[in-house]
């Protein structure tokens, strides 16, 4: 929680008693998010190539239409 406290008062400006008892929890959590992410540090991560997934996607869709046809 510190840490959360500390890297949203720097990036804000507000102060500890602001960030503790006016800043829902939940939007606290999303700020600190978003402040990590714009200084490099992803908390997510990176998704699959896009192509890669349609192309699966599209294989797997290809292989039902064959059982189809059968």
């Amino acid at each position: 929680m510190a840490t959360l406290v500390l890297t949203l008062a720097r990036e804000t400006g507000w102060t500890e008693e602001h960030i503790l008892w006016k800043v829902p929890l939940t939007r606290a959590l999303q700020y600190y998010h978003g402040a990590l992410w714009y200084n490099g540090a992803h908390t997510v991560a990176p998704l699959e190539d896009a192509r890669k997934v349609f192309d699966r996607v599209a294989q797997l869709l290809s292989k039902d239409e064959d059982l189809c046809d059968e």
